[in-house]
């Protein structure tokens, strides 16, 4: 018990030290598109706010087993990773971005969608094997295609 406390404790150090845990109580601009990452059963499943820009009102839109995820372009685009399970990390090499989701911690992963492009969201290594899975495209479309596609899902 205690070794795995330890690694435990480890990983977060070094997640610390790495500068990628985000500040919770950090607010976002209205400006800033929210989107919550959950890691269960080695999978994610996402929650974007409907049009009034809350979550967990009747217009959230959740994704679960799609392979795609969208964003508009010119955006302030902030994850809140969260885990019900198991230690997730996710890469979007093209962005140098990197982020981990904890069971009971809430972690954040900020950038900017620029111009229309695909990205590339993989899973990380914490331990173990990746799970290929975990592997997802993000598309980052203009305004209106992502509000057709909000409002189609």
């Amino acid at each position: 018990m205690l070794v795995g406390l330890g690694i435990v404790i480890e990983l977060l150090t070094l997640a610390a030290d790495l500068s990628l845990i985000s500040n919770p109580l950090a607010s976002s601009s209205s400006d800033t598109l929210r989107i919550q990452f959950t890691g269960e059963l080695h999978n994610w499943q996402f929650l974007y706010p409907g049009k009034d820009g809350v979550f967990y009102t009747s217009d959230d839109v959740k994704i679960i087993d799609s392979d795609n995820l969208f964003l508009p372009s010119n955006k302030e685009i902030l994850f809140e990773l969260r885990s019900k399970d198991y230690f997730y990390c996710l890469d979007i090499p093209e962005l140098e971005k990197s982020q981990i989701a904890v069971p009971d911690m809430l972690f954040k992963l900020n950038f900017y969608a620029g111009k229309p492009e695909t990205l590339s969201l993989f899973p990380g290594a914490i331990c173990g094997t990746i799970n290929d899975n975990l592997n997802r495209k993000i598309n980052i479309v203009s305004n209106h295609e992502f509000n057709n596609w909000l409002e189609n899902n």
